[in-house]
């Protein structure tokens, strides 16, 4: 049988190419390139099995290599991780201890309001109190004027 190779064209389909044909043979490694073909749904393009395989260990990085990249920095990475995580949960705290601070001043403000309320109202009653005591007093002391006359 005749060897059968594959090139890609410029246009990115795939020619195949026999070498030493002839004859029958030539007929049969036709067929059987034909029917070793697969049509791609995507595009249209036709690959043979063997060069999606091929196409596909190429893609893959060998395990070994992927090993090493990814031991050698998961350790950074970890520890980067790692430390992100701690700003994070300080953040975090810092937050919480705010916000709680927060409330709490608030719960002081509303108090202090409430307590400013309170203490206007007992300023107009000792306005009101003392107006009274001065109108008391100025008809007390016509009463005295008139009995001293």
């Amino acid at each position: 049988m005749a060897k059968v190779t594959s090139t890609w064209r410029a246009d990115g389909q795939e020619q195949a190419h026999k070498v030493g044909t002839g004859g029958i043979s030539r007929r049969t490694e036709e067929q059987d390139l034909k029917n070793d073909r697969q049509k791609s749904e995507i595009g249209g393009s036709e690959h043979t099995l063997v060069s999606r395989k091929q196409s596909r260990n190429q893609l893959q990085t060998p395990p070994n290599q992927e090993k090493v990249v990814s031991n050698s920095d998961k350790e950074p990475q970890e520890r980067k991780l790692d430390q992100l995580q701690k700003a994070v949960n300080g953040e975090k705290k810092e937050k919480q201890r705010l916000t709680q601070q927060m409330r709490e001043r608030e719960e002081v403000m509303h108090k202090l309001q409430l307590e400013i309320g309170s203490m206007k109202q007992d300023l107009d009653d000792a306005k009101d109190k003392n107006q009274r005591l001065r109108e008391e007093n100025q008809t007390l002391l016509k009463v005295v004027g008139q009995l001293t006359s």
